[in-house]
């Protein structure tokens, strides 16, 4: 077999394997994006969470006398 064959053989093979590889990388398996349903579950409150606070602070706590 001349050298001639022999590379255009190596190059076919390499061709092939290269093709499978990139083949097998594009269709492996990922994960699908949640649906309208699963987002709304994901956002909605959830029961037995801490109340947040409303982020009003009382500098001077009033006394009973001042009211």
């Amino acid at each position: 077999m001349s050298t001639a064959v022999g590379f255009l053989l190596v190059a076919i093979a390499a061709a092939i394997i290269g093709s499978a590889i990139i083949w097998a990388i594009q269709h492996r398996p990922t994960r699908r994006p949640p649906d309208f349903q699963e987002q709304l579950r994901a956002i909605a409150p959830r029961p037995g969470l801490a109340e947040q606070p409303t982020g009003i602070v009382h500098l001077d706590p009033a006394d009973d006398e001042e009211r």
